[in-house]
């Protein structure tokens, strides 16, 4: 099977090429992806499935001129890898954006069919970034994959909260009680292969099916890594640093994989503790 993949180059690209060598990858690189959809179109004609995993980090400061990159290397690209899709025959069967739970509100637990959509920068972006797959054709099957936070060693939040680590303490930032949806990397891969060869369309929730809060998880990295747990620091101590940024350590969304449960996916690392002995004990 030909797949074109966006973002091959980053954390979630090379452990999902990693995970399926059995694929035939058509690289889709950053000058591609800016091509004309007519040529772009040119390249995906062999592709019976494309993904999307490209966009600039959201992990900086949220200014005026990082918000714009942000915005664009989203929605830009899907746009144009949607108006390429239109206007070749034959047509790729799927195509998968990759999104964000960030979507969701930080106030109720969220199923793929949940109607409480978020305010603000992250929730905006989402939007946008999933909104060009309302005019693909209908004949391609779409998935927006809202992605939780991803743990693995080469790449993801885990390396940023194990700095703390190096430093001897592991903090707890803010009430400690906001939901961190997360999911282990080789989940993530077995996830995003089970939507390519068994899936439908729509939206796919992909984070294990038992979050756990902030504190939780801290204390759990700490109790592994043998490193002191600081309790509290204050969201607000982070404003010099991340700015408005700070939400995405402050806030979280409570975000369940209804779908991927309902279709006999298994997770193989399901609770926290499952995921962080893995990565920990492998490093």
């Amino acid at each position: 099977m030909k797949v074109a993949i966006a973002g091959s180059t980053g954390f979630l690209g090379q452990a999902l090429m990693r995970s399926s060598n059995d694929l035939q990858w058509i690289i889709l690189d950053r000058h591609m992806l800016y091509l004309d959809p007519v040529n772009l179109g040119e390249v995906l004609k062999e592709a019976k499935v494309v993904i999307n995993l490209a966009g600039s980090p959201v992990t900086r400061r949220w200014n005026k001129k990082n918000r714009k990159i942000m915005l664009n290397s989203r929605m830009a690209v899907n746009r144009n890898l949607v108006q390429a899709i239109n206007g070749i025959v034959p047509k790729p069967e799927l195509f998968i954006t990759a999104s964000a739970i960030g979507y969701y509100d930080d106030h109720h637990i969220h199923g793929e069919d949940s109607e409480f959509a978020g305010t603000g920068f992250l929730a905006e972006l989402t939007k946008q970034w999933e909104s060009p797959l309302e005019t693909l054709d209908i004949s391609v099957r779409a998935v927006r994959a809202r992605i939780g936070i991803v743990l693995g060693q080469q790449g993801g939040m885990l390396g940023q909260f194990t700095r703390f680590a190096k430093l001897g303490i592991i903090p707890i930032v803010g009430s400690g009680r906001q939901v961190m949806s997360f999911i282990h990397i080789e989940d993530f891969t077995a996830a995003i292969r089970h939507i390519v060869d068994h899936g439908s369309g729509g939206v796919y929730n992909l984070c294990a099916p038992f979050p756990a809060d902030h504190a939780t998880f801290m204390k759990t990295l700490a109790a592994m890594t043998g490193v002191r747990l600081v309790p509290r620091i204050p969201g607000v101590f982070l404003a010099p640093v991340m700015g408005s940024s700070r939400v995405m350590v402050t806030r979280g969304q409570h975000v369940v994989p209804e779908r991927l449960v309902a279709e006999g996916f298994t997770f193989k690392y399901p609770r926290v503790e499952d995921a962080l002995e893995n990565l920990i004990t492998a490093s």
